[in-house]
Protein backbone atom coordinates (compact mmCIF):
# COMPACT_ATOMS: atom_id res chain seq x y z
CA UNK A 1 0.00 0.00 0.00
CA UNK A 2 1.31 3.52 -1.02
CA UNK A 3 1.89 5.36 2.05
CA UNK A 4 -0.88 8.51 0.72
CA UNK A 5 -2.60 10.31 3.25
CA UNK A 6 -6.52 9.32 2.52
CA UNK A 7 -7.92 12.31 4.20
CA UNK A 8 -6.45 14.79 1.47
CA UNK A 9 -7.09 12.70 -1.35
CA UNK A 10 -11.06 11.83 -1.60
CA UNK A 11 -11.57 9.33 -5.32
CA UNK A 12 -14.91 7.87 -5.80
CA UNK A 13 -16.09 6.69 -9.33
CA UNK A 14 -19.37 4.61 -10.67
CA UNK A 15 -20.64 3.53 -14.24
CA UNK A 16 -23.84 2.87 -15.87
CA UNK A 17 -25.17 0.98 -18.46
CA UNK A 18 -27.77 4.00 -19.06
CA UNK A 19 -31.09 3.36 -20.20
CA UNK A 20 -30.75 2.57 -24.25
CA UNK A 21 -27.87 0.18 -24.51
CA UNK A 22 -27.97 -3.73 -23.29
CA UNK A 23 -24.26 -3.73 -22.19
CA UNK A 24 -22.20 -1.47 -20.74
CA UNK A 25 -18.75 -1.23 -22.62
CA UNK A 26 -17.44 1.02 -20.23
CA UNK A 27 -14.87 -0.01 -17.39
CA UNK A 28 -13.21 2.03 -14.99
CA UNK A 29 -10.79 1.88 -11.69
CA UNK A 30 -8.95 4.00 -8.75
CA UNK A 31 -6.91 3.47 -5.91
CA UNK A 32 -6.66 6.12 -3.11
CA UNK A 33 -3.11 4.48 -2.18
CA UNK A 34 -1.92 5.01 -5.85
CA UNK A 35 -3.42 8.29 -6.31
CA UNK A 36 -4.94 6.49 -9.73
CA UNK A 37 -7.61 6.54 -11.43
CA UNK A 38 -8.54 5.09 -15.15
CA UNK A 39 -11.92 5.08 -17.56
CA UNK A 40 -12.06 3.38 -20.47
CA UNK A 41 -14.72 3.17 -22.68
CA UNK A 42 -14.59 0.55 -25.62
CA UNK A 43 -15.41 0.30 -28.74
CA UNK A 44 -16.40 -2.52 -31.15
CA UNK A 45 -20.34 -3.60 -30.16
CA UNK A 46 -20.53 -7.05 -30.85
CA UNK A 47 -16.58 -7.02 -31.77
CA UNK A 48 -16.28 -6.94 -27.74
CA UNK A 49 -15.47 -2.91 -26.84
CA UNK A 50 -16.00 -4.21 -23.18
CA UNK A 51 -13.54 -6.89 -23.13
CA UNK A 52 -11.23 -4.27 -24.78
CA UNK A 53 -11.65 -1.91 -22.18
CA UNK A 54 -11.48 -4.07 -19.08
CA UNK A 55 -8.25 -5.34 -20.78
CA UNK A 56 -6.91 -1.63 -21.06
CA UNK A 57 -8.02 -1.29 -17.40
CA UNK A 58 -6.71 -4.52 -15.73
CA UNK A 59 -3.36 -4.17 -17.71
CA UNK A 60 -2.82 -0.01 -16.90
CA UNK A 61 -3.94 -0.81 -13.36
CA UNK A 62 -1.40 -4.19 -13.26
CA UNK A 63 1.51 -2.34 -14.20
CA UNK A 64 1.25 1.02 -12.49
CA UNK A 65 0.33 -0.99 -9.08
CA UNK A 66 3.75 -3.17 -9.64
CA UNK A 67 6.46 -0.05 -10.02
CA UNK A 68 3.80 1.98 -7.17
CA UNK A 69 4.27 -0.71 -4.39
CA UNK A 70 7.70 -0.93 -4.10
CA UNK A 71 8.28 1.30 -1.09
CA UNK A 72 7.15 -0.37 1.98
CA UNK A 73 10.71 -1.65 2.25
CA UNK A 74 13.19 1.37 1.07
CA UNK A 75 11.53 3.78 3.05
CA UNK A 76 9.31 5.16 0.29
CA UNK A 77 12.46 5.85 -2.14
CA UNK A 78 10.48 3.62 -4.71
CA UNK A 79 7.37 5.73 -4.18
CA UNK A 80 8.75 8.75 -4.69
CA UNK A 81 10.46 7.19 -7.60
CA UNK A 82 7.27 5.79 -9.04
CA UNK A 83 5.64 9.24 -8.69
CA UNK A 84 9.52 10.92 -10.51
CA UNK A 85 8.61 9.02 -13.26
CA UNK A 86 4.94 9.25 -13.61
CA UNK A 87 5.00 10.36 -17.36
CA UNK A 88 7.06 7.28 -18.08
CA UNK A 89 5.11 4.87 -16.27
CA UNK A 90 1.42 5.84 -17.52
CA UNK A 91 3.01 6.29 -21.01
CA UNK A 92 4.56 2.96 -21.14
CA UNK A 93 1.72 0.98 -19.41
CA UNK A 94 -1.00 2.75 -22.04
CA UNK A 95 1.49 1.25 -24.55
CA UNK A 96 1.32 -2.56 -23.33
CA UNK A 97 -2.26 -2.37 -23.00
CA UNK A 98 -2.55 -0.95 -26.47
CA UNK A 99 -0.15 -3.70 -27.92
CA UNK A 100 -2.30 -6.51 -25.51
CA UNK A 101 -5.65 -5.25 -26.93
CA UNK A 102 -4.21 -4.99 -31.16
CA UNK A 103 -2.67 -8.55 -30.66
CA UNK A 104 -6.22 -10.20 -29.86
CA UNK A 105 -7.49 -8.60 -32.67
CA UNK A 106 -4.74 -10.19 -35.07
CA UNK A 107 -5.78 -13.67 -33.13
CA UNK A 108 -9.41 -12.76 -34.09
CA UNK A 109 -8.57 -12.32 -38.25
CA UNK A 110 -8.90 -8.31 -37.78
CA UNK A 111 -6.93 -5.91 -40.40
CA UNK A 112 -5.34 -3.03 -38.65
CA UNK A 113 -7.96 -0.13 -37.76
CA UNK A 114 -10.62 -3.18 -37.16
CA UNK A 115 -11.87 -4.77 -34.37
CA UNK A 116 -12.18 -3.78 -30.88
CA UNK A 117 -11.02 -0.65 -29.09
CA UNK A 118 -10.92 1.53 -26.23
CA UNK A 119 -10.68 5.08 -25.61
CA UNK A 120 -8.96 5.59 -22.28
CA UNK A 121 -7.86 8.80 -19.85
CA UNK A 122 -5.43 7.93 -16.69
CA UNK A 123 -4.16 10.14 -13.81
CA UNK A 124 -1.74 9.55 -11.29
CA UNK A 125 -1.85 12.44 -7.90
CA UNK A 126 0.53 13.10 -5.74
CA UNK A 127 -0.80 13.73 -2.76
CA UNK A 128 3.23 14.89 -1.45
CA UNK A 129 4.24 17.33 -4.20
CA UNK A 130 0.60 18.44 -5.22
CA UNK A 131 1.61 16.82 -8.53
CA UNK A 132 -1.11 15.86 -11.43
CA UNK A 133 -0.05 13.46 -14.25
CA UNK A 134 -2.80 12.66 -16.99
CA UNK A 135 -2.61 10.82 -19.94
CA UNK A 136 -5.66 10.26 -23.05
CA UNK A 137 -6.46 8.48 -26.07
CA UNK A 138 -10.02 9.15 -27.90
CA UNK A 139 -12.76 11.55 -26.12
CA UNK A 140 -13.05 9.89 -22.57
CA UNK A 141 -11.82 13.56 -21.16
CA UNK A 142 -10.41 15.27 -17.64
CA UNK A 143 -11.41 18.27 -16.26
CA UNK A 144 -10.33 20.30 -12.86
CA UNK A 145 -12.88 22.23 -11.03
CA UNK A 146 -11.09 25.27 -9.40
CA UNK A 147 -12.42 28.38 -8.05
CA UNK A 148 -15.90 27.98 -9.83
CA UNK A 149 -14.63 27.29 -12.77
CA UNK A 150 -14.51 24.23 -14.93
CA UNK A 151 -11.73 23.57 -16.92
CA UNK A 152 -10.86 20.88 -19.89
CA UNK A 153 -7.76 19.57 -19.11
CA UNK A 154 -7.31 16.81 -22.12
CA UNK A 155 -8.07 17.49 -25.76
CA UNK A 156 -10.28 15.44 -27.38
CA UNK A 157 -9.06 12.81 -30.50
CA UNK A 158 -11.96 13.17 -32.96
CA UNK A 159 -12.81 14.70 -36.29
CA UNK A 160 -14.74 17.02 -34.35
CA UNK A 161 -11.98 18.54 -32.66
CA UNK A 162 -9.97 18.44 -35.43
CA UNK A 163 -13.10 20.54 -37.20
CA UNK A 164 -13.54 23.08 -34.53
CA UNK A 165 -9.45 23.26 -34.48
CA UNK A 166 -9.15 23.75 -38.20
CA UNK A 167 -11.45 26.86 -38.30
CA UNK A 168 -14.87 24.84 -38.52
CA UNK A 169 -14.72 24.85 -42.82
CA UNK A 170 -17.13 22.76 -43.87
CA UNK A 171 -20.33 20.85 -42.37
CA UNK A 172 -19.50 19.42 -38.74
CA UNK A 173 -18.35 15.61 -38.67
CA UNK A 174 -20.14 13.97 -35.98
CA UNK A 175 -18.53 13.56 -32.54
CA UNK A 176 -18.51 9.88 -32.19
CA UNK A 177 -15.64 9.49 -34.85
CA UNK A 178 -13.01 8.91 -33.21
CA UNK A 179 -9.44 9.01 -34.62
CA UNK A 180 -7.03 7.77 -31.59
CA UNK A 181 -7.92 4.44 -29.57
CA UNK A 182 -6.01 1.57 -28.28
CA UNK A 183 -6.53 -1.93 -30.22
CA UNK A 184 -7.24 -1.14 -33.74
CA UNK A 185 -3.73 -0.21 -34.72
CA UNK A 186 -0.03 -1.38 -33.97
CA UNK A 187 0.69 1.72 -32.16
CA UNK A 188 -1.18 5.18 -30.69
CA UNK A 189 -0.19 8.48 -30.36
CA UNK A 190 -0.70 9.36 -26.36
CA UNK A 191 -1.22 12.66 -24.98
CA UNK A 192 0.19 13.15 -21.83
CA UNK A 193 0.44 16.26 -19.41
CA UNK A 194 0.77 17.02 -15.88
CA UNK A 195 -0.27 20.15 -13.76
CA UNK A 196 0.41 21.57 -10.22
CA UNK A 197 -2.77 21.27 -7.71
CA UNK A 198 -4.23 23.67 -4.86
CA UNK A 199 -6.55 22.83 -1.98
CA UNK A 200 -10.03 22.54 -3.18
CA UNK A 201 -8.97 21.29 -6.49
CA UNK A 202 -12.07 18.92 -7.77
CA UNK A 203 -10.98 16.74 -10.71
CA UNK A 204 -13.68 14.89 -12.69
CA UNK A 205 -13.33 12.03 -15.42
CA UNK A 206 -16.03 10.53 -17.39
CA UNK A 207 -16.44 8.61 -20.72
CA UNK A 208 -18.54 11.15 -23.17
CA UNK A 209 -21.64 9.46 -22.37
CA UNK A 210 -21.70 12.13 -19.82
CA UNK A 211 -19.86 15.09 -21.33
CA UNK A 212 -21.92 14.52 -24.78
CA UNK A 213 -25.70 14.90 -23.63
CA UNK A 214 -24.74 17.39 -20.22
CA UNK A 215 -23.75 21.12 -20.50
CA UNK A 216 -20.44 22.17 -18.88
CA UNK A 217 -22.33 24.14 -16.79
CA UNK A 218 -24.75 21.70 -15.83
CA UNK A 219 -21.84 19.94 -14.42
CA UNK A 220 -20.21 22.91 -12.21
CA UNK A 221 -23.67 23.47 -10.79
CA UNK A 222 -23.20 19.47 -9.62
CA UNK A 223 -19.54 20.22 -8.53
CA UNK A 224 -20.05 23.39 -6.37
CA UNK A 225 -22.73 22.14 -4.28
CA UNK A 226 -21.82 18.56 -4.02
CA UNK A 227 -20.81 16.96 -0.61
CA UNK A 228 -18.97 13.97 -0.46
CA UNK A 229 -17.08 12.87 -3.96
CA UNK A 230 -19.15 9.53 -4.09
CA UNK A 231 -22.32 11.51 -4.02
CA UNK A 232 -21.25 13.49 -6.91
CA UNK A 233 -21.06 10.74 -8.83
CA UNK A 234 -23.86 9.63 -8.38
CA UNK A 235 -25.99 13.22 -9.31
CA UNK A 236 -23.63 13.26 -12.71
CA UNK A 237 -24.59 9.80 -13.89
CA UNK A 238 -28.53 10.80 -12.73
CA UNK A 239 -27.96 13.53 -15.07
CA UNK A 240 -26.53 12.12 -17.89
CA UNK A 241 -29.13 9.65 -17.95
CA UNK A 242 -32.36 12.33 -16.99
CA UNK A 243 -30.96 14.27 -19.97
CA UNK A 244 -30.35 11.07 -22.78
CA UNK A 245 -29.34 7.80 -21.01
CA UNK A 246 -28.61 7.05 -24.64
CA UNK A 247 -25.05 6.00 -23.32
CA UNK A 248 -22.85 3.87 -21.22
CA UNK A 249 -21.66 7.12 -18.40
CA UNK A 250 -18.84 6.65 -16.01
CA UNK A 251 -17.52 9.22 -13.77
CA UNK A 252 -14.85 9.28 -11.39
CA UNK A 253 -14.03 12.54 -8.80
CA UNK A 254 -11.14 12.98 -6.79
CA UNK A 255 -10.91 15.96 -4.70
CA UNK A 256 -7.41 17.54 -3.28
CA UNK A 257 -7.57 18.92 0.27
Amino acid sequence: MIPQNGEQLEIAGKTDIGHKRILNEDNLCFSQELGLAIIADGMGGHEAGEVASRLAIDELHSSIAQQGEVCLEDNCAGYRHYHTKSTEVIRDSICAAGEKIHALNRERGHSDGMGMGTTLVAAIVDVASRRLTFANVGDSRLYRYRNGVLEQLTVDHTAYQVWLDTGRKGPAPKKNIILRALGPWPSTNIDIGTTNLISGDILLMCSDGLHDWVSDNAIQNVLAYMGCVKAGCEALINLANDQAGKDNVSVILMRYN
